[in-house]
């Protein structure tokens, strides 16, 4: 067990906030040399515990909005860990199990069939059970941009195939030297073959994009970062001092005349909606910067008679005129909504109304002159077709509205933006991010984060965003390279299957 827990050690090492991005292209290794020449039972375990320690390092945030701000007691807020990191482990040991399979039906089937497999079930973990793709494999290369621009085409999935690739074929060339063998030099030249055009691929589209982001038109955006201590947010005799800060720092920024400022999501602790004290200063505030202001705030609406809760962010102008708003679509689970209310009934949630939330109609765009936003609220920005369901619409701007501070002083906030900033390769738009305690960020058409704002300081910044046509092949084509991929997979195990191992 010690090789698969040293892969799960690997591979947390290569993803945020630890960064070690080159770790992901050997971090499985030891794991398939743990699985040379067992039964497909034995891969299982083997994998499941490579993927436990990963899954128990990356989400070791779980228990702190839990247990610090849900007031759970921290057995349950570990119990949630442990349970939440069992289940994606079960991803792993799924991969595990078919690369055991694989290699006893026939030599060689695990290095087309390893990456399929791996990113099907990247695809089923993105889908199933609401879906979680919290920090998928090809993640750890956000911030290797001549490998990252590959999404443009086949999503972040495509990132995760080329690794498991190169994962498999290292562990092949391993193998056959440990037991004196030739090594597989057509598989390991085919594999170089194809690192080195997607390294083409990549240092011709940063070439491509960068110069379509000069050309383009350009849009200065600012955005506040108020730095609200979670504890005190929902607290009303709070409000008026948390708006107070953000009307200081968006204030702040009138000498750089932006023409859209942004506050992350609920910043206004207050349903705006209905607010008559504190509406006319969201109005002035726009008037006196003669700039638009996006912020996230509550929402209410009838839908069939009865008044829904929504988790929002409006648009307004100079002049007292909403713009547009829109409703969070993909809720949290248990802390948006219970799932399967009427079964457990509503336990509440981890914020005022929290719980109780109902999900957006429908895909809204914000206009803003002929540019159209669109809006992902706090981890909408992890759900790939949220994004390019957005800019097919008509987005060329993404904005993530999202509140980090539930994170404490943990790795999710870092893990959050390094997700946000595959949005925008894969659509090719640029991503402006807000977020309460940090990380806010401007991240340009190339994935490069062109400007960020530490957590825990409240501050502010105006960046120069360059507006383009908008929209990539991954915009038109969608996730078919992942359904590909498992389609593939399931016929090499038709395929494999007739064979007698």
């Amino acid at each position: 067990m010690g090789l698969s827990a040293l892969s799960g050690a690997l591979v947390v090492l290569s993803l945020p906030p630890f960064d070690a991005a080159p770790l992901a292209w050997v971090g499985l290794v030891p794991l398939l040399w743990a699985l040379r020449g067992v039964r497909p039972r034995t891969a299982a375990g083997r994998g499941f515990v490579a993927g436990l320690v990963a899954e128990l390092a990356e989400l070791s945030w779980i228990p702190t909005p839990l247990v610090v701000y849900g007031n759970l007691p921290y057995a349950l807020g570990l119990l949630a860990l442990v349970s939440l990191a069992a289940y994606l482990a079960l991803y792993v040991a799924a991969f595990a199990a078919g690369m055991a399979w694989l290699q006893a039906r026939q030599d060689g089937a695990e290095v087309p069939g390893g990456p399929l497999l791996w990113v099907a079930l990247e695809y089923g973990r993105t889908y199933l059970l609401s879906g979680f793709p919290w920090l998928l494999l090809g993640y750890s290369q956000y911030q290797v941009l001549p490998v990252l621009q590959i999404a443009d085409v086949t999503g972040i999935y495509g990132v995760s195939g080329l690794l498991v690739l190169v994962n498999v074929l290292l562990a092949r060339a391993a193998q056959a030297l440990g037991a004196g063998d030739p090594l597989p030099r057509r598989e390991l030249t085919a594999g170089g073959a194809l690192v080195a055009l997607v390294l083409a691929y990549g240092g011709w589209q940063l070439h491509r994009v960068r110069g379509a982001w000069e050309a383009g038109t350009p849009l200065k955006v600012g955005v506040v970062q108020g730095n609200i201590d979670q504890a005190r947010k929902w607290r009303p005799e709070f409000q008026q001092a948390t708006l107070a800060h953000y009307e200081r720092l968006t204030r702040g920024l009138a000498e750089a005349r932006p023409m859209l400022v942004v506050w992350p999501e609920t910043a206004t602790p207050f349903y705006f909606q209905a607010s008559r004290e504190f509406q006319p200063v969201l109005f002035g505030l726009a008037d006196a910067l003669r700039a638009a202001l996006l912020f996230g705030s509550p929402g209410m609406a009838y839908a069939s008679s009865e008044l829904q809760f929504h988790n929002s962010a409006f648009l307004v102008q100079p002049g007292g005129q909403v713009l547009g708003r829109y409703d969070k679509l993909h809720l949290v689970p248990f802390g948006e909504y219970i799932p399967l209310a009427w079964l457990v009934g509503r336990t509440g949630g981890l914020i005022q109304g929290a719980g109780a939330f109902s999900p957006g109609q429908g895909q809204t765009l914000l206009p803003l002159g002929s540019l159209r936003i669109g809006v992902l609220i706090c981890y909408e920005a992890i759900f790939p077709e949220l994004s390019r369901r957005a800019v097919r619409a008509g987005a060329g701007l993404l904005v993530n509205l999202t509140n980090d501070a539930w994170f404490g002083r943990t790795g999710a906030p870092a893990q959050h933006l390094a997700m946000t900033v595959v949005r925008a390769v894969e659509n090719r738009v640029p991503v402006v991010r807000a977020a309460n305690t940090g990380i806010s960020a401007v991240v340009g058409t190339d994935g490069a984060i062109r400007a960020t704002l530490p957590q825990f300081r409240r501050g502010s910044l105006v960046e120069v965003v360059r507006l383009s046509q908008g929209g990539s092949l991954y915009t038109r084509i969608g996730d078919l390279f992942a359904q590909l991929c498992a389609a593939g997979a399931v016929l090499l195990g038709v395929i494999l299957c007739r064979r007698r191992p």
